[in-house]
């Protein structure tokens, strides 16, 4: 691990060629990433997941518009559950997304 004042120093060969392979390593797998992540979101399950999750919304949705409760501290957390679940049910589907719309890294 380099100290901070190493960090500008210039690099031997040794190090510069080290640098350079990391670096290489790390885009690669980088890449593999995201065409894995585009694999997923071609895949029937993935389109399944998709569909589910846009009815889910719609009816979480539907549930906070429309949810009522007299006691506040209920209200409050009952509100807390239907806005977690609905977080929760759209992160796998944005990570992936988000993912698979990334360009191939190059060195």
């Amino acid at each position: 691990m380099l100290k901070l004042g190493d960090r500008f120093k210039k690099p031997t060969e040794n190090e510069e060629r080290e640098h350079i392979t990391k670096r290489e390593a790390a885009l690669a797998h980088a890449n593999e990433t995201i065409a894995l992540a585009r694999a997923c979101l071609e895949s029937t399950i993935f389109q399944k997941y998709k569909r589910s999750y846009e009815k889910a919304k719609e009816q979480l949705i539907l549930a906070i518009e429309n949810y009522e409760e007299e006691d506040p501290l209920k209200y409050a957390f009952g509100m807390n559950q239907l806005t977690t679940k609905l977080r929760d049910i759209g992160s796998l589907l944005k990570d992936v997304v988000r993912d698979a719309g990334k360009k191939e890294i190059r060195a």
